[in-house]
């Protein structure tokens, strides 16, 4: 097996642990579950310690895609990932979306992706940020059931 960097290593161990830490209580709403998820990573992304060593390791994933890429894909995007699927679940279960209506990993992308380019190259993932981005996707969501609706009404 290939020897890693121990500092990558390191970086990756201490990235986890942060997202580790990200609490997804039940808020009774998608909405609220997003909310807080998203301010809780962008609070963590903030963090220079944390937010630095994950945008070093996203630099050094795509200089070594197989290696610490795969690494990073396997330790740290699927964390947030998870994250956004248990609040998908949950609000599945309140009967607010069906399971089909969404594509879990697109929304884990768009969600975390933003936050991240907000927090490492664009400036402060803030309130207005995280509110601003909600409701695009609550329109987003709207439009999508509107659409729907008008394809399977009768005639």
């Amino acid at each position: 097996s290939r020897r890693w960097p121990s500092k990558i290593e390191l970086a990756v161990h201490a990235v986890a642990a942060s997202f580790d830490e990200i609490e997804i209580e039940d808020h009774g709403s998608l909405e609220a579950d997003m909310r807080a998820g998203i301010g809780e990573a962008a609070r963590l992304l903030r963090d220079p310690s944390t937010g630095g060593a994950y945008a070093a390791l996203l630099a050094e994933s795509a200089r070594d895609p197989e290696g610490v890429g795969l690494r990073v894909r396997e330790s740290l995007s699927t964390r947030l990932h998870a994250l956004v699927a248990t609040s998908v679940e949950r609000s599945i279960e309140r009967g607010e979306i069906r399971q089909d209506m969404i594509d879990v990993d697109l929304l884990a992308d768009v969600v975390v992706g933003s936050v991240m380019h907000r927090a490492l190259a664009t400036g402060v993932p803030d309130k207005a940020f995280i509110d601003g981005l909600i409701a695009l996707l609550a329109d987003v969501a709207y439009a999508r059931r509107r659409r729907e609706q008008r394809e399977t009404a009768p005639p």
